[in-house]
């Protein structure tokens, strides 16, 4: 079990507004720190309360560890062993091939110590223990059941997924992006896009092209200033983003809201922005 708190900040005055959700989850519940979420809230809210376009052009990024699990989650299919055996998965012929960048390295670990969920056996009963996805960039293995990994003749990796009326599916835990070498301040050293909020992921985001669109805010970090931004997109191509523009991997990891991602903070360098 799990518990959880959250709340949702709003700021308006004429025509100007600023708005953030922030939660927690834990598995005790004197673990959850209410006065974080209501500070982190209000914080986030003031402080894109002035934001404003910016110049359209190139950036470099760092997503916050939330948004970046969302835009992961959005091409969850390039890890699916059903999607492969039905030829919908875009990396299907792509095992033991360089897909992403040298620098990440990617795993599902069931029973992650600091996870929120922990994972003995899947949904056929089947054990589970980690499972690489990508390592050093290349593509290692999809989620497979026992319908899945007969049909394609490769062992079955143990994430059976289903619901009580559900059919069987695949799935994976917690996802653990490995730490790198280098540190938050040489990450941040040079301006940078942060990405705090996303909005319209799912629909605009095509996971079999990888490319997608979708409106962000956050702040520009630049030299010794903070800009608030908002009423801008971000778009481009999953798929070429994560192999060929990923420039530093940071050595610290960080969780998501709900502990099941976790990763150490990622620069994307000359990524599209459609600014004013």
């Amino acid at each position: 079990k799990s518990f959880s708190c959250y709340t949702s900040c709003l700021m308006e005055e004429g025509e100007k507004n600023g708005m953030f959700f922030k939660s927690m989850s834990a598995r005790k519940f004197n673990e959850l720190d209410p006065d974080f979420v209501a500070d982190e809230s209000y914080k986030v809210a003031k402080g894109l309360f002035e934001a404003g376009p910016l110049e359209t052009g190139k950036y470099d990024v760092i997503f916050t560890v939330d948004c970046l699990q969302s835009l992961l989650g959005c091409f969850c299919i390039i890890y699916s062993g059903k999607s492969t055996a039905e030829g919908k998965n875009p990396f299907k012929n792509k095992i033991s091939q360089e897909v992403f960048s040298p620098l990440l390295t990617i795993t599902d670990c069931p029973q992650y110590e600091n996870a929120n969920f922990y994972h003995l056996f899947d949904d056929e009963g089947t054990e589970m223990s980690n499972l690489e996805l990508i390592k050093n960039g290349v593509l290692k293995n999809f989620y497979h059941n026992s319908a899945t990994a007969s049909e394609l003749n490769v062992s079955n990796n143990g994430r059976a997924s289903r619901s009580t009326k559900g059919q069987l599916g695949v799935g994976g835990t917690s996802n653990v992006i490995e730490a790198g070498v280098t540190s938050d301040h040489e990450i941040e050293s040079s301006p940078y896009l942060e990405i705090v909020s996303m909005q319209g992921l799912h629909s605009g985001a095509n996971a079999i092209s990888g490319d997608f669109s979708f409106a962000i805010s956050g702040f520009y970090h630049k030299n010794s200033e903070v800009i608030p931004f908002k009423g801008i997109t971000l778009s481009g191509n999953f798929y070429s983003m994560m192999k060929n523009q990923i420039s530093q991997v940071g050595k610290t990891l960080q969780s998501d809201t709900h502990k099941n991602f976790f990763s150490p903070k990622i620069r994307f360098s000359g990524l599209s922005i459609s600014g004013s």
